[in-house]
């Protein structure tokens, strides 16, 4: 009692690594005792070695990858661009097909500068793809024997799909089409979805050289009731030619051709026709006019037929003369009605007075009103657009009394007719600058009064005249140099020098262009 033991007791010192890191007991090593007979260290020649490794702790979230995902996205997605940016070296414009419910292009041999739609007996007002167009264009090759004018008919032109991107609930990125998932989709929409391979059936049929204009001419329903001595002759005009083509050509004619045999083999070819009737071959069209004039002493682009007189046409040239159409039982009587000092640009008649047409002339920007019931001299002169040309015209068939004109300039109007011929100079309703290019042509939608097509040389463009702007954002957009008017809905770009352009008349709101790139056929998704 009262001895220490003689058991040993620890020193009180801790087993400190070389690093002054405190080691527990069982990872001690013996490499710090001193090695004697009694304390031999055993060496193994497989021992394991343990090296420290450095543990990175990743501290961001699901949904900070997700936001870094998608700010790389929108790095690389394009832009909407407008002709007044212009482009940069390097830069390609790409088509954005969510702008689109239809779009389809094609490129021809030669390109054209001018077209127009054939109406068929497909039905009025129809918005089930796909969808079928029949229409004429006239060349403008490299050579004068090698133009010519072809039929078009194109079929099987469906819907444009447009597949969206969305996150799952597993924040996976899949690519679904939404509208897939709509399980109270009509049987409609199951037909407009079907995607079909667009096909194009075409006849051509000789010109003499390049074609300035061609224009179709309007069909029409004859009225009941007893008929007058030329209601006669007109009847059987449109009987003996149901189907009239007049083209301007470069060497100065002004032809017309007649496309029904074109048209019934179109039928022929799709099972449509009617037996009873007779057909003729494709190789049967008559490749030639059958009438041409050439009283015009120089060529023009000016050309329109009249809405409301079946078979009256006018013509103008650019040295100013204007030469009116009457119809005949066999084919045309063509006198000189007008003659000024300015070339004429283009002519519209009126939508509903079979006498009365308007002018656009060149030089002076000139807006002239005729009744070919008083010929020698226009009834109305109004300078809408001085110091420039006034390229094109459109008279509104919806609401008569407006005109539009668009000019050399870029800048575009619409005018009141009931404001010409005061003493006062007449004010437009609404101009417009924001295209930088000559207006190339302008069209008025034909179910919606407030809609025009306007194309320049850099675009297609849909504007709504309905649309107020507020007046202090009106004021604020003029300030900007590229500022965008609230009235434009639509904007249709990527060709090059854009020529012409016009609404269908059977299908709502579908727009074909012509180019020299090519053609193309698009309806809006907006309209």
């Amino acid at each position: 009692m009262g001895k220490k033991s003689k058991r040993s007791r620890p020193s009180g010192k801790v087993a400190v690594s070389g690093s002054g890191k405190v080691i527990a007991p069982a990872l001690r090593r013996m490499d710090d005792e001193e090695e004697t007979l009694e304390n031999l260290k055993f060496q193994d020649p497989f021992e394991d070695v343990f090296e420290e490794e450095e543990i990175i702790v990743n501290n961001s979230s699901d949904e900070e990858e997700k936001q870094s995902v998608m700010e790389e996205k929108e790095s690389a997605v394009t832009r909407a661009w407008t002709p007044s940016e212009g482009l940069q070296p390097g830069q390609t414009l790409e088509i954005s097909t969510e702008a689109y419910t239809m779009h389809h292009s094609l490129t021809p041999e030669w390109p054209a500068l001018s077209f127009d739609f054939i109406r068929d007996s497909y039905g009025n007002a129809r918005t089930r793809f796909p969808h079928t167009v029949l229409c004429v264009v006239g060349t403008q090759a490299s050579k004068r024997e090698w133009n010519k004018i072809q039929v078009l008919k194109m079929t099987d032109l469906s819907r444009t799909h447009k597949p969206k991107l969305k996150y799952d609930n597993n924040n996976n990125e899949d690519c679904m089409d939404e509208d897939s998932e709509d399980d109270s989709s009509s049987d409609d929409d199951d037909d407009d979805a079907v995607d079909c391979d667009p096909a194009l059936e075409h006849i051509a049929l000789a010109h003499n050289g390049g074609v300035n204009r061609i224009r179709v001419m309007p069909n029409m329903m004859q009225p009941a009731g007893p008929a007058t001595a030329s209601t006669n002759k007109e009847q059987l005009f449109h009987h003996s030619n149901n189907q009239l083509v007049a083209t301007w050509s470069d060497v100065g004619h002004v032809n017309v051709y007649d496309i029904s045999s074109c048209l019934d083999h179109f039928e022929k070819s799709s099972g449509n026709f009617n037996n009873s009737s007779t057909v003729s071959s494709e190789s049967a069209h008559n490749k030639k006019p059958f009438f041409t004039y050439r009283g015009h002493p120089t060529e023009g682009y000016a050309m329109d037929w009249s809405k409301v007189s079946l078979g009256h046409l006018a013509t103008g040239d650019c040295a100013g003369q204007i030469h009116l159409w009457t119809p005949t039982e066999s084919n045309f009587s063509v006198s000189c009605g007008y003659v000024g000092s300015n070339s004429v640009e283009d002519i519209q008649w009126s939508p509903t007075e079979k006498t009365v047409f308007a002018a656009a002339s060149a030089s002076q920007g000139l807006i002239q009103i005729y009744d070919t019931r008083r010929q020698g001299k226009s009834m109305i002169s109004t300078q809408a657009h001085p110091g420039t040309d006034v390229n094109v015209i459109g008279w509104n068939s919806l609401v008569t009394n407006l005109l539009a004109s668009g000019a050399d300039d870029g800048t575009w109007s619409v005018w009141d007719l009931r404001t010409f011929g005061s003493n006062k100079k007449p004010e437009p309703l609404a101009r417009f600058s924001y295209s930088k290019k000559p207006i190339t042509s302008m069209e008025w939608h034909p179910t919606d009064e407030s809609m025009i097509l306007v194309t320049d040389e850099d675009a297609a463009y849909v504007y709504d005249l309905s649309i107020e702007a507020d007046p202090e954002e009106a004021v604020a957009e003029e300030q900007e140099e590229t500022h965008v008017p609230p009235q434009l809905l639509f904007l249709h770009c990527g060709s090059e020098s854009t020529k012409e352009a016009h609404w269908h008349p059977q299908i709502p709101s579908l727009v074909m262009t012509t180019s020299l790139s090519g053609f193309n056929v698009f309806i809006p998704s907006n309209l």
